[in-house]
């Protein structure tokens, strides 16, 4: 009978555990437990990309290399060639061209979609 209540008691256990566990990771803040909706999303992604500004580039006389200056909030951000700075993620450079670079974002897979952004490399 002691032997019953005890696998009883074990299962019990094991069976809470499953749960409680299941529960902490379903809680985990890496885990978004809601969707933003995509017009929220594309609003933080424009707010995030507007704060750079264009600042000046330097290219050199044979035109094979050239880096690009942006500014942001007392912040710095040099792109060379057609690299993809990480403090602009989630935003990518879709086409570097004389005079404008365009970013490319993607939404969640649920937005089934895209977004870019130009910035004018003109003289402010």
């Amino acid at each position: 009978m002691k032997n019953y209540l005890y696998i009883g008691l074990v299962s019990v256990s094991i069976s809470y555990f499953n749960v409680y566990a299941e529960q902490k990771i379903i809680r985990d803040p890496f885990y978004p437990q809601y969707q933003t909706s995509c017009h929220e999303q594309k609003n933080t992604l424009f707010n995030q990309i507007q704060t750079w500004q264009y600042k000046g580039h330097i290219r050199h006389n044979d035109k094979n290399y050239q880096q690009i200056w942006l500014a942001s909030q007392n912040e710095w951000l040099d792109i060379l060639g057609d690299m993809d700075p990480n403090i602009l993620s989630p935003w990518q450079i879709h086409s570097l061209l004389n005079d404008k670079i365009i970013f490319q974002a993607m939404l969640p897979q649920y937005c089934q979609e895209s977004i870019s952004w130009t910035i004018s490399l003109n003289e402010p």
